[in-house]
């Protein structure tokens, strides 16, 4: 869009439900694919031109998990801050013979553990695996899944348990809520409310959820070429630019790196769109034709487009290339990265 050629959104729900309407409002001129029915709801009065799309997994390709020898827990510790051991005993508490807990944070810390009341159950863990297979390996082993964040985009980890036959315990909250349905192909809880779980249904909600897979892997295979026919579709439709070029550079930039300014940035491009749908209005606010009457001086002075900017991206694509480096950069706090930034844009110029 930012250069008047045809784009296609595909966002997800957990990365951008939260969004105001005021920054959608910058790409109603995109097509969007939505696998979220939650997102696709909030966004289509804007976002117009639409497709609706509920992804799964063929059923075929996994092992029908086992519910003969107990209830067998599976937790991935992804998000720690969000759902850690503790609530998840809370709900399980009594109705399981085996927990085990995937000690893999998104952060890429290596230091985490368990509390010390973890050795009073039957728990093990892992750490990550050096190929999906050994993942799906252990995860064959379970019979129970609680997803590991409130919320998802699509929900892989989640569908991966759906398509066992496993319960799955997760989250009130989409993509969950649109797979899901509470007590009668698994659970669904309110974080921050972790109340008990009748694990004595089990094995009625896991076979549930394998049906419902399986249903929804047909509506899947019918759905794929309804989709290459909308990007079709997409390629042909007009589409204008409303942003200037270096205005939609800088609101790239500060998504990365400064998101407070990004929504500001967003916000006063919104308003002076709003108010220059008329010459009269554009006069009246004094405001200049082209690129800088849509950022305003103090966020111009935020970032300049200068051999600096060109130098980070440089040092950027090297690192990048580094073995082992995006676990590392995943654990170097923001404000560090932006220090490093700046140091090496003087630097440069």
């Amino acid at each position: 869009q930012i250069y008047g050629i045809p784009t296609v959104l595909i966002p997800m729900y957990d990365g951008c439900a939260n969004n105001p309407p005021y920054l959608w409002s910058h790409l109603e001129q995109c097509s969007m694919i939505s696998f979220s029915y939650n997102l696709h709801a909030r966004t289509k009065e804007v976002i117009t031109h639409q497709k609706l799309v509920q992804y799964f997994p063929n059923p075929a390709a996994y092992r029908k998990c086992d519910h003969s020898n107990g209830n067998r827990v599976f937790f991935w510790l992804r998000r720690p801050e969000d759902i850690d051991f503790e609530a998840v005993l809370r709900m399980v508490r009594g109705g399981f013979d085996r927990i085990h807990v995937h000690l893999s944070p998104d952060s890429g810390a290596q230091n985490i553990s368990l509390p010390v009341e973890a050795s009073s159950y039957n728990v093990t863990t892992s750490r990550w695996f050096k190929s999906k297979d050994e993942f799906d390996k252990l995860l064959d082993e379970f019979n129970v899944l609680v997803c590991p964040r409130l919320s998802e985009g699509i929900g892989m980890n989640m569908l991966d348990g759906l398509a066992r036959g496993m319960c799955v315990i997760a989250n009130r909250d989409a993509t969950h809520t649109e797979y899901i349905a509470d007590g009668i192909n698994g659970y669904l809880f309110d974080h921050n409310n972790y109340e008990p779980l009748d694990l004595r249904m089990v094995q009625s909600l896991g076979d549930m959820a394998r049906i419902g897979v399986e249903d929804g892997y047909r509506n899947w295979c019918e759905q794929k070429a309804s989709i290459t026919e909308f990007l079709e579709d997409c390629s042909v439709r007009p589409t204008k630019l409303e942003v200037p070029i270096e205005s939609a550079r800088l609101l790239v930039r500060q998504y990365f790196s400064d998101f407070s300014a990004y929504t500001e940035h967003a916000k006063h491009i919104s308003e002076i769109k709003d108010a220059d749908d008329t010459e009269e209005s554009e006069k009246s606010l004094g405001l200049q034709s082209g690129p800088a009457a849509l950022v305003s001086p103090a966020l111009l002075n935020k970032i300049e487009f200068s051999h600096g900017d060109r130098a980070i991206d440089l040092v950027r694509a090297r690192m990048n290339r580094v073995p082992g480096w995006r676990n590392i950069k995943s654990m170097v706090p923001l404000a560090l990265k932006n220090r490093v930034a700046n140091a090496l844009a003087k630097r440069a110029e």
